[in-house]
């Protein structure tokens, strides 16, 4: 019975949703524009609050733009994207300079499964990403996804789709960061202490193995520019013991690029 609680708690955690957001109106103005896939789901909205609060430019990307204004703000500057479609996403390129996808499947199987939305929709987005000359993507996969025996791989291979998308945006020549969370939880971020790890060797089961998605969005978005973080795949979690500081932001020499 735990072991199946387990299994329900990680599936919640990992699999985007779409939940109520603030509506702040981004700001406009410079060359930048960042453009932010899965920006209605439950990381996304983080996301597109902290870079309206920052007063970046970007766009916020969704399946469903009608749904997404009732459900993460209508004061966004939305735009509808199927990532299934290469065409689709070729076209949300227009004038983009930075990428950050909060993709993830909705269903374990059929088109809005993690074969279709993990793994080649990524694709798909990367593709059109390299066409436009783009300077960095951030990719927000997930922790454990180098382990075969995961319990989400039971699910429709959650985790061999979500990595066989990491590894073609790793081949493609294309600057990125993947940034991997542990267990999701809403919360902003400045309540815990961050931890960067990588080599995806922190078990699933580990006290550590969780990440507020304020905290994701914030590395996130740090991760757009710093040359620390170019060509670098790494875990972020929360340390719930201690504190937030900055003692993360001298992790960053510490990484290798891969």
């Amino acid at each position: 019975m735990r072991r199946v609680c387990l299994l329900f708690l990680l599936v919640f955690t990992l699999l985007p949703g779409c939940t109520s957001g603030p509506s702040n109106q981004s700001a406009a103005g410079g060359a930048e524009r960042i453009l932010v896939l899965g920006a209605s789901g439950r990381s996304g909205r983080y996301i597109i609050a902290q870079l309206a609060k920052d007063g970046r430019n970007f766009v916020a990307a969704t399946s469903n733009v009608e749904r997404a204004r009732e459900n993460a703000g209508a004061d966004y500057n939305w735009i509808e994207v199927d990532v299934r479609d290469p065409a689709s996403v070729r076209a949300a390129m227009t004038d983009v300079t930075h990428v950050i996808s909060a993709l993830g499947a909705t269903s374990f199987e059929g088109e809005n499964g993690p074969e279709f939305v993990d793994y080649m929709g990524v694709r798909n987005v990367v593709d059109a990403a390299l066409e436009a000359d783009v300077r960095r993507m951030v990719l927000i996969s997930a922790s454990g996804v180098t382990n075969p025996d995961h319990p989400l791989n039971k699910l429709g291979n959650v985790m061999v789709w979500k990595l066989k998308g990491e590894d073609h945006l790793r081949e493609s020549g294309l600057p990125y960061t993947i940034i991997r969370p542990g267990g999701l939880l809403d919360k902003d971020a400045g309540q815990f202490r961050i931890v960067l790890r990588q080599g995806d060797d922190l078990p699933y089961t580990s006290k550590l193995s969780v990440t507020t998605r304020g905290d994701l969005a914030l590395l996130c978005l740090a991760a757009l520019d710093a040359e620390e973080f170019r060509n670098v795949t790494l875990e972020a979690f929360n340390d719930r013991t201690q504190p937030a500081d900055d003692a993360w932001k001298e992790q960053l020499a510490q990484l290798t690029p891969g």
